[in-house]
């Protein structure tokens, strides 16, 4: 515990709790500290309202202020301890910022270490979540870790400390519960140490991701940027890494991309995508989709098929294509008053007969691409051969004419609508693409 500055404690009135909040009283002016105690009421059990009492009565025997808040967690989709703990960390970051504390001090101790440690076994969490809990990380310190839950109760039952029982800390469908009561028992009777051995290994295992960290966050910098609301992971770049450092680049990127922690199981699916076929993809916690392309991994909101009606060229203006995200500048002209600056493309008009249309692909188009000899070539195919992403393949826009592709947008136009000579007086199709 860093010495001098206010110390906000998260004060619940549970044996833990209480013992550092007593503790931090007690060495307060040796370690020239200011004290300040927050409650959160859950309303969720029949003796809440006691327990703040308790909370109450107890802060003001130490002359310590204590701020409390009664409020019901409300969080759809989460389980109710889930949503019981954001509303607390967000009480108590409320809370500090009010009145000015320096760190939250919170209670855990070893035995929530090797519990945790047993937890996240259980449900896969990798190196990342078997690490031990960190005494400080950011503004939340835990002084507590180097004591057995044995220790505080033996501590507050010499100081005549009183404190309150949480019934659903005995309820056996949360799994940590289960862990407490039937795991820990039984592996104590194998390792009477069992706890302290434990606390160990998720230490031991904490320095090597620390130092694993230290190694990956350069490639985390280079491997991964946004594009728009998808975060892109360079796929090639992960794949040429050694496995423990790629598990750690596809971990940053899941961090940022979900709305829950990321598990290994999570961790490795979307590893698998890097070394496979493109077009592979699997659906992640709310509804995130990572989606392997031909150099990156695409993870965001699955992609929405765009609204591509046809829509016929203003000749001479501009056509809007929402679902391409772009405009076209087009009009006619002899060749030599046409505008040849970057950009434009030339099209033999005199070949476009019927009304030019712009729309998206179906099924079985095919064209002639300029330049391959005058052979016909599925779409599909010629967008596979450019690598263009599965889920952009429908926004490339076509220019038609009748059942004719005369350009791929942006692409390559089709060699029967090229414009062929010199002719400085053939009339000819100037197009070019404007950002919308």
């Amino acid at each position: 515990m860093p010495a001098g500055g206010t110390v906000l404690v998260a004060l619940s009135g549970g044996v833990d709790s209480v013992v550092l909040l007593h503790l931090l009283h007690e060495f307060r002016a040796t370690l020239g500290l200011t004290l300040h105690a927050a409650h959160l009421n859950h309303k969720l059990r029949p003796e809440a309202d006691a327990d703040q009492a308790f909370c109450e009565a107890l802060c003001a025997r130490l002359g310590v202020p204590l701020t409390t808040r009664g409020e019901r967690p409300d969080a759809p989709g989460e389980s109710p301890q889930a949503a019981a703990r954001t509303l607390r960390y967000r009480f108590l970051d409320q809370v500090a910022q009010a009145v000015g504390a320096d760190v939250i001090a919170t209670a855990h101790h070893r035995d929530d270490v090797a519990e945790t440690l047993v937890m996240r076994l259980v449900t896969g969490a990798g190196t990342t979540g078997l690490s031990a809990m960190a005494p400080r990380r950011g503004n939340r310190v835990r002084p507590l870790l180097w004591a057995a839950k044995n220790d505080l109760i033996a501590h507050a039952a010499h100081h005549g400390l009183g404190h309150v029982e949480d019934a659903s800390n005995a309820e056996p469908r949360y799994l940590r519960n289960r862990i407490r009561q039937r795991v820990m028992p039984e592996l104590a009777a194998l390792n009477p140490a069992i706890g302290a051995t434990l606390a160990r290994e998720a230490a031991l295992l904490g320095d090597v991701e620390t130092y694993l960290s230290a190694q990956v966050a350069p490639h985390i910098g280079t491997l991964i940027h946004r594009d728009g609301v998808h975060l892109v992971i360079d796929r090639l770049g992960v794949a040429r890494l050694p496995a423990a450092l790629a598990q750690r680049v596809v971990h940053g990127a899941l961090v940022q991309a979900l709305t829950v922690p990321p598990g290994a199981a999570h961790v490795l699916a979307v590893l698998d995508l890097a070394t496979g076929p493109a077009g592979r993809r699997v659906t992640l916690p709310g509804g995130v989709v990572a989606v392997a392309e031909y150099r990156h991994l695409r993870l965001g909101a699955p992609a929405q098929t765009p609204h591509a009606d046809p829509i016929p060229l203003n000749l001479p203006g501009v056509t809007d294509l929402p679902w391409a995200g772009m405009r076209l500048q087009a009009a006619v002209a002899p060749a030599r008053e046409a505008p040849v600056s970057e950009g434009w493309l030339h099209l033999d008009s005199a070949r476009a007969e019927a009304e030019l249309i712009v729309r998206g692909r179906r099924p079985g188009d095919r064209f002639a691409p300029e330049g391959m000899g005058g052979h016909s070539k599925k779409l599909k195919d010629y967008l596979i051969d450019c690598k263009v992403p599965r889920g952009e393949r429908d926004r490339v826009a076509l220019l038609t004419c009748g059942d004719d592709i005369c350009w791929v947008v942006g692409m390559r136009a089709d060699h029967r609508f090229a414009v062929s000579g010199a002719d400085p007086g053939q009339r000819v199709l100037a197009i070019r693409i404007l950002p919308r």
